[in-house]
């Protein structure tokens, strides 16, 4: 089973952003930076 064999018509889930003192999960990537982590791709779903 994976995460979204549990969405339905009936249970279809609710997305909302989280936020925690500025941060979210698209900011930490720039903060990554200094530890050399980067972004190598961004894939969105079709």
């Amino acid at each position: 089973m994976i995460a979204w064999d549990t969405f339905s018509e009936e249970s279809p889930g609710v997305s909302k952003k989280i936020e925690l003192d500025g941060k979210d999960v698209y900011s930490i990537i720039e903060d990554f930076k200094d530890w050399g982590i980067y972004l190598a791709e961004r894939r969105i779903d079709e």
